[in-house]
């Protein structure tokens, strides 16, 4: 999975689909951001 870094911003991800975001692509932030917020003791997230 390659994320391009201009595609991340402070308060929200921006790309072309499929160019820069795809399934995997949002598979990966998705578990990366759940990692975080187990990690700091978060159970809900709400989107």
């Amino acid at each position: 999975m390659q994320v391009t870094p201009s595609s991340v911003k402070a308060y929200d991800i921006r790309g072309v689909v499929p160019a820069t975001l795809n399934e995997q692509v949002a598979v990966g932030l998705d578990k990366a951001f759940g990692t975080v917020e187990l990690a700091e003791g978060q159970n809900t997230t709400a989107v």
